[in-house]
């Protein structure tokens, strides 16, 4: 009879087994009274719970090793639900200057200036989300002190097809890499236009092709702008054997740390020819043979002068080109080249009594 049961009890403790080791045990027991209320028997159940004792073990090392691995993540973990905050981890404090364990239990909303821009931020998010995909932005977010700063932001479901699972967001603070970045642009936005204004033409090559070259060199071959982008420099030699040479016994000074110099005529877009005077230089000399090919990598850089119109006939040839120095044919560096016009040539020769 149920109504007899009385002083029901649960109770884990550890036994002594005849051989002295000791066995985890749950007792599970019972009083048995009459209709007087006098006990008349009692009994217990004895259970053997020496598995369940390892796994519990087992488990709780590997939520305190995972959340070790979760609280010394540079950056921000959180674990969502409806927008929640479930759990999170000591960074995502830290970013947002909250006491550790403070931001449990609330809304993302404080992470945002307004409504507005929460709700904004949550509708693109949570359809890309919904779609199983790994959704990512940067967006201005808000600090408990009210200051703001850049995070990028990076959200997916735990299990797309159980929502209520919640949302992982991982959250990095950007701030100073976006300044970087925006200084890197300032700074190359001012070094461009002083590629640009140069009277001198100046060339990025890469595997004996332009990868980068100011409007001065287009002009000097008679390109319109970004004509030559990707272009094989075997366009401004007059011929197979000129090109060839170049290659052949090119680059080896350049190499060397050397700044090669060298004098060598040259082919416009129109099919005339100018003396040109080229300076090159190593961008990166140190960089292994094997290396040289690498895609996107260049390691060279040619530098030239504007050239003036070929001397009209009669007037003071400059000298034949000297051998040149340029790198070999695929070799996958880039070389810096300086063309000095013909007429300065001319003057420069005149000057010396030639």
């Amino acid at each position: 009879d149920a109504a007899r049961m009385r002083d029901n009890y649960s109770v884990e403790v550890r036994l002594r087994r005849a051989d002295g080791t000791h066995l985890p045990c749950l007792v599970q027991g019972n009083t048995v009274r009459g209709r007087n209320g006098r006990p008349r028997y009692a009994f217990a159940l004895f259970s053997d719970i020496s598995d369940r004792i390892a796994a519990t073990g087992a488990l709780t090392v590997a939520a305190e090793e995972q959340q070790a691995i979760f609280d010394s993540a540079d950056v921000g973990i959180v674990l969502l639900r409806d927008r929640t905050i479930v759990r999170s981890n000591r960074r995502m404090d830290e970013i947002f200057g909250c006491t550790p364990g403070s931001q449990i239990g609330r809304s993302t909303r404080h992470w945002y200036v307004d409504d507005a821009a929460w709700i904004a931020a949550g509708e693109p998010a949570y359809d890309d989300i919904r779609r199983g995909e790994i959704h990512v932005r940067e967006q201005e977010l808000v600090r408990a002190d009210g200051s703001w700063f850049w995070a990028r932001l990076s959200g997916r479901a735990v299990d797309p097809a159980a929502p209520e699972k919640g949302t992982v967001v991982l959250i990095d603070d950007v701030t100073t890499e976006r300044e970087v970045v925006a200084a890197l642009r300032v700074v190359n936005e001012q070094q461009q236009a002083l590629f640009d204004a140069a009277s001198a033409g100046f060339v990025l090559m890469k595997d004996r092709r332009v990868a980068r070259c100011n409007r001065s060199l287009e002009e000097m071959f008679g390109y319109a702008p970004g004509e030559l982008d990707g272009q094989p420099t075997r366009l401004w030699y007059p011929d197979d054997a000129s090109y060839e040479l170049v290659g052949r016994e090119g680059y080896d000074a350049v190499w060397r740390g050397d700044t090669d110099l060298r004098e060598h005529e040259l082919v416009r877009k129109d099919g005339s020819r100018f003396w040109a005077r080229m300076s090159a230089r190593a961008v990166d000399r140190g960089a292994a043979p094997g290396q040289r090919g690498t895609a996107g990598d260049p390691r060279f850089r040619d530098v030239g002068h504007r050239a003036a119109p070929r001397p009209r006939a009669g007037a003071l040839q400059p000298p034949a080109a000297r051998d040149v120095r340029l790198h070999p044919v695929g070799d996958g560096r880039a070389a810096v080249a300086h063309v000095v016009s013909g007429r300065c040539l001319v003057e420069r020769h005149r000057r010396r009594g030639l």
